[in-house]
C-alpha cells in the first residue's frame, strides 16, 4: 500500500549512480517513513537544482538514514545523482491512478442467492421473497478495511461516511482528537509568510533550556545553542526540537553557522574548541578553536571560506570547509569583535565593541578599519541582502546601513528601541531583536524601521534569524515564529491534507486506530 506525508523533503548525504538500490539521507527525515511492512512503499522524487531533471523512486525500506528503494519509477529514468541532491514527497501520476482504483475483495454476503439461485427458489415458490446478490461483490466496505492492514495516514475513497476512526480530507481537526495523524502531517494549508509582520509564541520542548543563539540551514533544520553548552536541533522549520550533544561542555554556545549542503560550525567559550558536525547538526566532533579564547560569532560564505571571531579581536579563517582555522589579523586590535557577515562574493565586515567596524575585499584574507558612525557605541551584529546593502546594530538604539557594499556607513535616525541585539534579513524585509521583547522590521534595506505589534512578554530577544520560509525569534522561555498563515487556529487546530477524489466518491484519511 503506498503511504504519504505531507511537506517532507531531504538531501542526499553521499552521491547516488543509476544502478544503486539505497540512497543515504539525514536519519531524522529518514524515520518519519514509518509503516514500510510487506508491500507498503513511499514515492520519493529526486530532482536537479534547476528543476529540469527527475527520477521517482519507490521507496520499500528503511533503517537508520538508509532507504532501500526501487529506481525508475513510472518511466522517469534512472539518473546519477550528486551529493546534496534534493529529495522530496510529491503526488505523482501513479499516486493519482493508485488513489482511483477500488480495492478488491470477496462477496462480503456469500449468504444471498446468486440470480441463477433466485430464479429456482422462485420456480418452486411463486410470490415468496428472494434476497438478492451483492450488486458489488468486489468493493471492500470500510468496516472490513479497519479490520485489514489499514493504518493511520492511509487513504480511503468512498460513497459513505465511514466513522469517526476516519477524517475527510481537507477537514479542521482538533490536534486533542487524532494525535497520531496529526504527528504525521504535522501544519498544513498555510500560506507561506517571509514578511515578518505576525508572530506567534512556541514552546522548545526541551527542559531548561535558554538559547542565546539560532541559525538555519535555509532548508528546514535550525539549530539553538545556550551559555551553558547546551543545544536544541530541529528538522521541521523549528516547529518541534530535540537536544543534541555538541561535546563541549558547559562552554557557552555563541554562534551558528552553516554551508547549507550538511556542514555546520558551532563558535563556543570553549578557548580549546569549536564544534562541527556534517550531517546537518546531528552529531559533532571538535576542532581547534585558533583564537583560544572565546568564540563570540561565526559565518561561511558557503563555498569553503569561514571566519570566526571574538574576545580580545582575534580573528581566524578556513578555507577547507571549517575543518581547520588559522589566525588572521583582524585591525580591532584587542577590542571584542561581537558579528560578522558576508555577502558570499568576497565582501566580508565585522563588528564589535567601542563601536570599530572592518571590512575585507578579498575573502576575509585581510581586513581595514572602516570609519563607523557609532562612535564608542558597541556594536552587536550585521547583516547584507548580498545585493550592496548592509545594516549594522548596537547598543543605545543605533542603526548604521551602508549602500556601497559595506565600504561607508551612516546612522539611520530611529526611536530608541534600547539594546539591540541581533538582524537577519530576507533580502527585502529586515527585523532586528531588541531588549523587553521588542521586535523591529524594515522594508526598505534599513532607511526606515517600525516596532513589530504583538504581545512578546519583556524578555529579551536575544537572536533573530530567517530560513527557508520562516522566521524564528528566540527568548529565554520560548520562541517567536513568522512562518506561513493558517485559516484556522493552529495553537489547537491542524488540517487533514487536500486529496481530490474521483467524480462522484469522497475520499477520506484514516485518523485513529
Amino acid at each position: 500500500m503506498q503511504r504519504f506525508l505531507n511537506n517532507w523533503s531531504a538531501t542526499l548525504l553521499a552521491p547516488v549512480v543509476a544502478a544503486d538500490g539505497s540512497i543515504s539521507i539525514d536519519p531524522d527525515q529518514a524515520a518519519k517513513l514509518v509503516g514500510l511492512g510487506s508491500g507498503d512503499y513511499y514515492l520519493l522524487t529526486l530532482v536537479n537544482t534547476a528543476g529540469t531533471v527527475w527520477e521517482i523512486i519507490k521507496v520499500t525500506a528503511a533503517s537508520g538514514g538508509t532507504l532501500t528503494v526501487e529506481r525508475n519509477q513510472e518511466s522517469s529514468g534512472a539518473q546519477d545523482w550528486p551529493l546534496n541532491t534534493r529529495v522530496s514527497m510529491r503526488y505523482t501520476a501513479g499516486a493519482a491512478e493508485a488513489l482511483g482504483q477500488h480495492l478488491a475483495a470477496a462477496n462480503p454476503h456469500p449468504q444471498y442467492a446468486t440470480p441463477a439461485e433466485a430464479a429456482a427458489a422462485a420456480s418452486d415458490a411463486v410470490g415468496a421473497h428472494v434476497a438478492a446478490a451483492d450488486p458489488h461483490p468486489n468493493y471492500v466496505t470500510g468496516t472490513e478495511l479497519d479490520a485489514a492492514t489499514a493504518a493511520v495516514g492511509d487513504v480511503l475513497l468512498t460513497l459513505r461516511n465511514p466513522g469517526s476512526s476516519y477524517a475527510l480530507a481537507g477537514s479542521v481537526q482538533l490536534y486533542t482528537a487524532y494525535p497520531q495523524l496529526f504527528d504525521l502531517v504535522g501544519r498544513v494549508g498555510g500560506t507561506p509568510s517571509v514578511d515578518g509582520i505576525s508572530w506567534y509564541p512556541s514552546a522548545y520542548g526541551v527542559a531548561d533550556v535558554a538559547p542565546t543563539r539560532i541559525a538555519s540551514n535555509g532548508v528546514g533544520v535550525w539549530l539553538a545553542g545556550t551559555g551553558t553548552g547546551q543545544a536544541i536541533r530541529s528538522t521541521d522549520a523549528g516547529q518541534t526540537w530535540a537536544a543534541v550533544a555538541l561535546g563541549i561542555g558547559f562552554n557557552g554556545v555563541f554562534g551558528f553557522a552553516s554551508d547549507g549542503l550538511g556542514v555546520w560550525v558551532a563558535a563556543t567559550g570553549n578557548a580549546a574548541s569549536l564544534a562541527r558536525s556534517t550531517d546537518n547538526g546531528a552529531t559533532w566532533s571538535l576542532v581547534t578553536n585558533t583564537l583560544a579564547t572565546v568564540a563570540f560569532c561565526i559565518e561561511t560564505d558557503k563555498a569553503g571560506v569561514w571566519v570566526t571571531a571574538g574576545f580580545s579581536g582575534k580573528l581566524a579563517r578556513s578555507s577547507n570547509n571549517g575543518a581547520s582555522f588559522s589566525l588572521v589579523t583582524s585591525g580591532f586590535g584587542a577590542t571584542q569583535i561581537n558579528g560578522i557577515a558576508t555577502d558570499a562574493a568576497g565582501v566580508w565586515v565585522t563588528v564589535g565593541n567601542a563601536g570599530k567596524m572592518a571590512r575585507s575585499s578579498n575573502n576575509g584574507t585581510s581586513w581595514a578599519l572602516l570609519t563607523s558612525p557609532f562612535g564608542s557605541t558597541n556594536v552587536r551584529a550585521v547583516a547584507t541582502d548580498k545585493a550592496g546593502n548592509w545594516v549594522a546594530v548596537g547598543e543605545s538604539g543605533k542603526i548604521a546601513r551602508s549602500t556601497d557594499n559595506g565600504a561607508t556607513w551612516a546612522l539611520v535616525s530611529v526611536t530608541n528601541y534600547g539594546y539591540l541585539t541581533s538582524i537577519d534579513t530576507t533580502g527585502s524585509v529586515w527585523v532586528v531583536g531588541a531588549e523587553y521583547g521588542t521586535l523591529i522590521r524594515s522594508t526598505d534595506d534599513g532607511a526606515t524601521w517600525t516596532k513589530v505589534t504583538g504581545s512578546f512578554g519583556l524578555n529579551n530577544v536575544e537572536d533573530v534569524a530567517f530560513g527557508e520560509d520562516e522566521w524564528i525569534a528566540i527568548q529565554s522561555t520560548r520562541a517567536l515564529r513568522s512562518d506561513a498563515t493558517y485559516p484556522y487556529d493552529v495553537s489547537i487546530n491542524f488540517k487533514v491534507p487536500d486529496i481530490t477524489a474521483p467524480a462522484g466518491s469522497t475520499c477520506y484519511v484514516k485518523a485513529a486506530a
